[in-house]
């Protein structure tokens, strides 16, 4: 943070450097690219400090578990224990940089804005990233190993994806648990491997769009039938050769943010592009954080942006993992 003595700018581009201004400019590079945040439940912080329920153990798991006993008239009926959540504790993490624009850069107007607006769009891209690849990494570690075993990698001639999706989608049905896949997401190397191999299969328009469906260049998205997943692609975060597959109806991960309000905002309103309009959107502003100060002996402007949050996996079955592909 800024040193004792250093002052906000002022002149003809402060107001680009106002708290809203600046989180707005950064959300709207930002958050289209989150690609895993909707994946998981929003949870804000009053502080950096928080605590989380996990499931060690699934209803059939469960070793406390008993099954009805016959019921003798004007008996009560025994009375069962179950095993409890686990709670754990945690805390947000701050993770971000600064970037300097010189003095003479702020005092040329037209030039000053050009120069915010393009810190903004690097700080907001960065930021996602690196996001998505903090995210990935938490729930890569919590997830459970599928246990199945896949066809050749991908990219080979022999290989048979569909198949793959299928036993992979499977392999989250557990007794006791309510988990059923309904997103996968791999990298783009994956991706265009499987629109590769839907595109070479020879079954049929009919039974083609019935079982495999029929893949679009222009989304990132793909919805194959037979599996009954859909397939998203993910430019940043995920090693190539990973899956990783999701329940979007349990999400088995929650991300915890914490929005100091002398640096942040609860939410964050932006224009965005749906069905190929331009909207006003509000989001809840998942940490994100914005300063400014005059640098005291370059003059220059330095602009800080960091993140405060955490990822935790609290339902380790309803997040599947493997490689290879």
């Amino acid at each position: 943070m800024a040193a004792t003595g250093q002052s906000l700018v002022s002149g003809t581009v402060d107001r680009y450097l106002q708290k809203g201004v600046a989180l707005t400019l950064v959300y709207e590079i930002m958050e289209p690219n989150l690609i895993w945040a909707d994946m998981l439940k929003q949870v804000p912080e009053q502080s950096n400090e928080f605590m989380y329920q996990y499931d060690s153990t699934g209803k059939s798991s469960d070793t406390k578990k008993q099954t009805p006993a016959m019921h003798a008239g004007g008996a009560k009926f025994p009375r069962l224990d179950k095993s409890r959540r686990t709670t754990a504790s945690g805390l947000t993490q701050q993770n971000g940089f600064e970037i300097a624009i010189p003095r003479s850069v702020i005092r040329a107007t037209n030039r000053g804005v050009l120069e915010i607006q393009d810190a903004y769009n690097s700080a907001g891209f960065w930021m996602a990233e690196w996001c998505n690849t903090n995210i990935y990494s938490a729930i890569d570690t919590g997830s459970t190993d599928s246990g199945v075993t896949l066809s050749p990698a991908w990219s080979d001639a022999s290989a048979t994806p569909v198949d793959d999706l299928i036993q992979f989608a499977a392999s989250m049905d557990r007794e006791g648990y309510p988990f059923r896949m309904t997103d996968v997401y791999i990298n783009k190397t994956g991706w265009y491997e499987l629109k590769s191999y839907l595109t070479s299969v020879d079954i049929g328009d009919l039974k083609q769009k019935a079982m495999y469906g029929v893949p679009e260049i222009s989304t990132d998205r793909m919805f194959i039938p037979v599996a009954g997943v859909t397939v998203h692609k993910v430019m940043s975060g995920i090693t190539d050769g990973d899956i990783i597959g999701l329940d979007m109806n349990n999400k088995g991960a929650e991300i915890h943010y914490y929005n100091d309000s002398a640096f942040s905002t609860a939410k964050v309103s932006y224009k965005t592009m749906v069905d190929s309009k331009e909207t006003n959107v509000t989001v809840p502003n998942l940490g994100i954080h914005f300063y400014q100060y005059m640098e005291d002996d370059t003059k220059d402007t330095i602009m800080q942006f960091w993140v405060e949050n955490k990822t935790v996996v609290t339902k380790p079955y309803g997040i599947i993992s493997d490689s290879g592909i």
